[in-house]
């Protein structure tokens, strides 16, 4: 679904790498466009960095706009949803976890529910929070 409007998806993960892969393939494969993704890493003890760090490399030139930020300290969810919608440049918003995943169509659903008049979702600053 091509459309003007930014999506803009925010990944918080920490210490997810048996999951990060799957869950960044599952966003690259959205049938919406264009999309803003911004990974944020809670200062993870694992691998997770690394492969997110690999897999944005090779996937970059998918998505409108790409924001990676790893953390030196723990500073949990909260801080790095706020840190994520102020990064965020899209007119739609979407947090999704580093382990999990969205079904190819899942997006371009959300934008459609909203834009016919339904009135669900919440603002962040500004933006449509789904």
């Amino acid at each position: 679904m091509k459309s003007s409007e930014i999506f803009s998806l925010a990944v918080i993960t920490r210490n997810h790498e048996n999951f990060i892969l799957e869950t960044l393939e599952s966003i690259r494969s959205q049938d919406y466009d264009p999309l803003e993704l911004i990974v944020i890493d809670d200062k993870s003890d694992d691998e997770t960095p690394n492969l997110v760090e690999r897999w944005l490399k090779e996937n970059k030139n998918r998505f409108y706009n790409v924001i990676f930020i790893v953390h030196d300290i723990h500073r949990g969810i909260s801080y790095s949803h706020t840190e994520a919608c102020k990064n965020s440049n899209g007119k739609y918003f979407k947090y999704i976890g580093g382990d999990d995943i969205l079904l190819r169509d899942a997006l371009k659903n959300m934008v459609e529910f909203l834009e016919n008049g339904k009135q669900i979702g919440n603002y962040c600053r500004g933006r449509r929070c789904l």
